[in-house]
């Protein structure tokens, strides 16, 4: 089972709030880091973890934004490890990690296998075909001579 750690990023967004890293310990030498969409304010971060303070320290809407982070965190967390642990041992690499994510994103975590995968992946090779037909060549023509008029 793959191990993860977080940390922040040292760069800011315009706000103040620093991406949260994910560093997937996979095996000893396996060991690639993903940034998330998940910011938060470095005072609210500590030790690994998003820290949210007692109830009466923070306006409530604030309080619910921060715990909103801290699962889709985890979240974020729970899916690079199911993928990891779906890929063959060879493909466990940050990028294979990153663009099965991609497809699988919308997927529950506890959902996700080789077979969700593969059924994923073909689903979005369906529509990009979709997305490219072929065209003539007499087609080609006629837009490359309007272009050049």
């Amino acid at each position: 089972m793959a191990k993860a750690t977080l940390s922040l990023s040292k760069k800011a967004n315009p706000q103040g709030e620093h991406p949260i890293l994910v560093r997937l310990d996979i095996t000893r030498t396996n060991r690639p880091q993903f940034k998330s969409t998940v910011t938060v304010l470095p005072e609210y971060f500590a030790d690994g973890e998003i820290k949210i303070p007692m109830r009466g320290k923070l306006n409530a809407a604030f309080r619910d934004e921060l715990l909103k982070k801290k699962t889709d965190i985890e979240a974020f967390i729970a899916s690079l490890t199911a993928i990891s642990m779906a890929l063959p041992e060879e493909a466990r690499t940050r990028k294979d990690i990153l663009e099965v994510y991609e497809v699988v994103k919308s997927v529950n975590p506890a959902e996700i296998s080789r077979t969700t995968i593969i059924a994923k992946k073909k689903e979005q090779t369906a529509a990009n075909a979709e997305l490219v037909r072929p065209v003539s060549y007499t087609h080609l023509r006629a837009h490359e001579t309007k272009a050049n008029l």
